[in-house]
């Protein structure tokens, strides 16, 4: 629990689920999307709406085949801060402390999170439910233990390996979000007949994967179209993917360009530099600072003491009261106001309204002489 403080910390103040675990049902259920955000912002405000929405998604009409005790894989609501009783591990990851969660920015945050996610599966799952049932398919338990599978690798809810289910706990006081970095590399294996049985949601996984990268690509085609951003489209550049918008980069993959720039800088063996020179890049030091973004604040703190040096390379430990500030800062203010205030030294307010995307998910970096945060 707290190990799993400073990371409830720098999760909260925002509105950051949809566009960040829930881009890919969002762009696959734009609509339905777009509904999760007014109950979001209810529950923001108190238990008592976070409670009542709750309710009402758990008591949809459909709702019970998918949470069926029967059925392989049950569709993944997780549990609200008011919910004393749940284990840690029934939680959204990156709020799975009870210790935080009593201060009331986290416990809103929490609330918002917990809600707009819960309201995305389930509307996403019954609207692919309703459609079987309109077109008369007939489906069975299996069909629909695929379907919430992919529902919930969909929005960041991944499957951990049998021999470390039991260790859930541990392994999410360890690393960032050990079942959202699971989820971004099996979701797009449910396309494949040995990883999802149903012929049926294999359909829905393939329309899922399409809408997720045919709306990306759309939206840095107009940006770059239009003048208003630049795209790199180098994967081994640390801009893969992104619109850059003065000194800012705005990343609205959810995650998926860090693999695939760590992908490739592993198989060619280079790097290209925020500057636009490619290098040489050893493999084991590009796998072992990989796995080091992945860490948990806590662990990652601990880890930079030891090896003297943070993943980007930025000298420890500190050698004065200032640095030791500054390194609380990084690791316990949320990223959403280190986002306005990296885009407001580096650009003024225009650099903040550009940074402001990052209040609802969408990925923020700000370079100044060199990485602030990656």
């Amino acid at each position: 629990d707290l190990a799993n403080a400073p990371r409830a910390l720098l999760a909260s103040c925002d509105l950051s689920a949809l566009l960040r675990q829930g881009m890919i049902l969002f762009t696959r259920h734009p609509i339905d999307g777009i509904k999760t955000v007014k109950p979001g912002i209810a529950a923001f405000l108190s238990d008592k709406n976070a409670a009542v929405v709750d309710n009402i998604i758990r008591s949809r009409l459909g709702m019970d085949e998918l949470v069926d005790p029967l059925l392989r894989v049950k569709l993944d609501l997780t549990a609200l801060p008011y919910k004393e009783a749940a284990m840690l591990t029934q939680y959204e990851e990156v709020f799975a402390s009870k210790l935080v969660n009593k201060l009331p920015f986290v416990r809103g945050s929490n609330r918002a999170y917990v809600t707009m996610l819960n309201d995305l599966r389930s509307r996403s799952a019954l609207n692919v439910l309703d459609q079987w049932k309109r077109a008369g398919i007939k489906y069975t338990p299996d069909d629909l233990s695929d379907l919430n599978q992919l529902i919930n690798w969909a929005s960041g809810r991944g499957t951990l390996p049998k021999a470390l289910q039991q260790q859930g706990r541990l392994l999410n006081g360890i690393f960032f979000a050990p079942k959202l970095q699971f989820s971004r590399i099996q979701f797009p294996t449910a396309i494949l007949p040995m990883v999802t049985k149903s012929a049926l949601v294999r359909r829905e996984a393939w329309k899922q994967l399409l809408s997720f990268v045919g709306a990306g690509a759309s939206v840095l085609t107009m940006a770059k179209l239009s003048g208003s951003a630049d795209i790199e489209l180098d994967p081994l550049s640390a801009d893969f993917g992104k619109m850059k918008v003065g000194s800012t980069r705005l990343d609205i993959w959810s995650g998926y360009t860090q693999y695939i720039r760590f992908a490739a800088n592993l198989a060619t063996g280079r790097r290209k530099s925020i500057y636009g020179r490619t290098y040489s890049a050893n493999r084991w030091d590009t796998l072992v600072r990989f796995l080091r973004t992945k860490e948990s604040p806590a662990v990652g703190l601990i880890n930079d003491l030891l090896v003297g040096e943070t993943y980007l390379g930025e000298d420890l430990p500190p050698k004065s009261a200032k640095s030791v500030v500054g390194q609380m800062y990084e690791r316990m203010m949320p990223l959403a106001i280190q986002d306005l205030v990296d885009g407001f030294q580096q650009d003024g307010p225009m650099g903040s309204f550009i940074s402001s995307a990052g209040i609802f998910g969408v990925g923020v970096v700000t370079y100044t002489d060199e990485v602030k945060r990656t």
